[in-house]
């Protein structure tokens, strides 16, 4: 009984830790702000401090295919999605340090080959662009340009990304899974209707 007890106050713990609460639009150019919804989300850690703000596109154009490997097989390479502020210094879903401020989020996925096995178990991610790269949602970029562009936000040889998964959670709130990720959980608004989306802002693959 004592396990039964224990395991419920934990699995309260986790789903409770982390907060949210409404924040205006960022400062970032015209056309970007133009492009996100009036209002976005800040993800509090579980003592109050700011981890992430994060604001989605109005509508993001989706197509109807399939994917392999793919959670979000209806977006395409380099759709923008939205747009993230880190309140400090963060760390990606590869450990690589996200410097304070403010990207866009691209949406990209991980190539199919044997490069990349075990960095996370799906190929969804959204890449952090610095607004200097990136200052027009409607552009697009080659897989190449996505990958290249994103990679001087961490100033490393790898895109810095966050990771997509399977969503499980209910849209507007924030959960800690078995991981001890915190997932962010939305539903996004696109050309096919409501897309619902759960976002790894905060935990770090194991490799």
């Amino acid at each position: 009984m004592y396990r039964i007890l224990f395991a419920i106050l934990l699995l309260t713990s986790l789903c409770v830790a982390q907060k949210l609460e409404p924040t205006g639009k960022p400062d970032v150019p015209d056309a970007i702000k133009a492009a996100l919804q009036d209002k976005g989300q800040r993800i509090l850690d579980k003592d109050g401090t700011p981890l992430v703000s994060l604001w989605l596109a109005k509508s993001v154009k989706t197509t109807k295919k399939e994917v392999e490997g793919a959670n979000y097989p209806s977006l395409d390479s380099s759709s923008f999605i939205g747009a993230i502020t880190f309140e400090q210094d963060g760390k990606d879903f590869r450990g690589q340090t996200i410097p304070k401020g403010t990207y866009t989020l691209r949406y990209g996925l991980l190539p199919n080959d044997g490069n990349h096995m075990g960095v996370a178990p799906n190929r969804d991610f959204l890449l952090l662009l610095s607004l200097i790269t990136d200052s027009d949602p409607s552009a697009t970029f080659t897989d190449k340009q996505l990958m290249r562009a994103s990679a001087k936000v961490a100033g490393g040889a790898h895109p810095t990304v966050l990771s997509l998964v399977a969503d499980e959670g209910k849209p507007g709130t924030v959960t800690v899974n078995d991981q001890g990720f915190v997932v962010f959980h939305a539903a996004l608004t696109t050309t096919d209707g409501e897309l619902p989306l759960a976002l790894i802002v905060k935990g770090v693959a194991q490799q």
